[in-house]
């Protein structure tokens, strides 16, 4: 009707009869009964939100898609373009998530119908399964983000495309490994080992066992540097599984074969450091060992006296300085050598304890070696040298006939004066901060001469001379 019109008029132009042919395509789409050849389940449509949600997508996603072909060679379909990418990448992706999500909730609904409690290895196989499964399906989901991110028109690429490619190739990568150890024969039984490991009836040497098999399912996974880390691991899960065995036996502990054994895993060990951190010197390796060795000695042997106990600690700790010195030579080992200083000189003073003054000693040689390890303008010098000098008066009054303590009951009142002026004369550097002062000294122990003043005002002896000594 509206073309006949239009050509009785003469208007039947070119540009007019497409903007026609555009405008009955949407009007013969919008008359379609069905708007896409799919079906659909109407169950699920009607009772799971997420199932309608994705059919409503569906049919959404299929009315664009003909409406930008009906409407591509109209007027405005440059006007209409960015509307139209923008609301398709919408769309998809809004639709792409929904397939996540129904996915998601199918593969968990399978599994809480399908799994057995308690969980053995088996069920944990199938769990791991699942999360590859799904692990997959969500990188996906954000890979097709980024595309179509990066494929609008307007917007910069959040990632290169070469650099978007490689990091799916590799995420890929990692997710079939870890399938095809999944996969692997041996997996379920070795799992449901492990999930044994919290039982009381599970020994120590069952758990080294399924770590050392553990490893060995890795082998065909890794490339050559990785195996010869893999071997160096072994050796040591392999000699801690012999002295655990050897552990279980009576006296096990104690024997040599225990020690040999863990000496032998800590060599092991050392390999690895070997390879990771610049390489030790066989000095530093066979301190590391020594230092593995009497630790050893002092932890399984208790009954050890004191005097042997005390020279193993100082063997150690000397060989743990000789370490430090070397593996960090700045600011880090310079304050772990002077934590290991003090450690020293406390296990030197301690030597014997028949006398209480010992504690007084050990003190005094703890403040001497922090003193020494402070910089020689630190204003922590001044309290530790106070410190230090009435640690040491109090020391050298108990050795004599007379001990300080004892000196105050004496009622001889000039002897009480001249213990108090030697106190003071300790304290009154920390007040003026000159430590070490004849003058400051020599002024304190006066104290020492108002006893004879202050004992004949009491009496009632004093005269013109007592004035004079006030």
């Amino acid at each position: 009707m509206c073309k006949v019109s239009l050509q009785l008029n003469n208007l039947t132009t070119p540009e007019i009869m497409n903007e026609l042919r555009v405008l009955e395509g949407l009007i013969q789409l919008a008359t379609l009964p069905l708007p896409f050849n799919t079906s659909f389940n109407a169950t699920l449509l009607m009772t799971n939100p997420t199932y309608a949600q994705k059919v409503y997508l569906q049919i959404i996603d299929w009315y664009l898609k003909r409406i930008v072909a009906i409407s591509n060679n109209s007027s405005v379909a440059d006007l209409l373009q960015p509307f139209f990418s923008l609301t398709q990448m919408q769309v998809t992706l809004q639709l792409a998530s929904t397939n996540f999500t129904l996915f998601v909730s199918n593969q968990v609904e399978h599994l809480i119908n399908n799994l057995r409690f308690p969980i053995d290895g088996a069920g944990l196989h199938e769990v791991g399964l699942t999360s590859v499964a799904i692990f997959r399906r969500l990188f996906d989901l954000i890979i097709l983000n980024l595309e179509l991110q990066s494929n609008t028109s307007g917007s910069s690429p959040f990632l290169l495309p070469h650099n978007l490619k490689a990091a799916k190739l590799q995420v890929w990568l990692y997710l079939d490994l870890i399938e095809m150890w999944m996969k692997r024969p041996n997996v379920p039984s070795l799992l449901t080992s492990m999930l044994q490991w919290g039982n009381s009836s599970i020994d120590a040497s069952t758990t080294i066992r399924d770590l050392h098999h553990l490893l060995e399912t890795l082998r065909d996974f890794l490339d050559n540097d990785q195996l010869s880390y893999l071997s160096i691991i072994s050796n040591v899960t392999q000699s801690l599984s012999k002295a655990v065995m050897i552990a279980e036996q009576p006296g096990g502990l104690q024997s040599d074969q225990f020690l040999a054994t863990i000496l032998e895993a800590a060599q092991n060990a050392l390999q690895i450091l070997n390879r990771t951190v610049t390489p030790l010197s066989l000095s530093v390796q066979h301190n590391i060992l020594e230092i593995v060795h009497n630790s050893l000695r002092l932890i399984l042997q208790p009954d050890m006296n004191f005097g042997s106990s005390r020279n193993i600690s100082l063997v150690i700790l000397k060989r743990t300085e000789s370490v430090v010195r070397e593996l960090f030579p700045g600011m880090a080992g310079s304050y772990m050598l002077s934590g290991l200083k003090v450690v020293v000189t406390y296990f030197q003073t301690i030597s014997s304890f028949s006398d209480p003054d010992n504690w007084n000693q050990l003190i005094l040689n703890e403040m001497r070696t922090i003193q020494s390890l402070l910089p020689g303008n630190s204003s922590a010098n001044v309290y530790i040298s106070v410190l230090i000098n009435i640690t040491q008066f109090v020391l050298e009054s108990g050795r004599g006939n007379m001990s300080i303590w004892a000196s105050f009951e004496d009622p001889n009142l000039p002897v009480i004066f001249v213990q108090i002026g030697r106190i003071l004369s300790k304290l009154w550097p920390l007040l003026t901060g000159t430590p070490g002062s004849p003058t400051t000294a020599s002024s304190l122990m006066d104290f020492a001469h108002l006893a004879p003043v202050l004992e004949q005002l009491v009496t009632g002896k004093a005269d013109k001379d007592t004035v004079g000594q006030i």
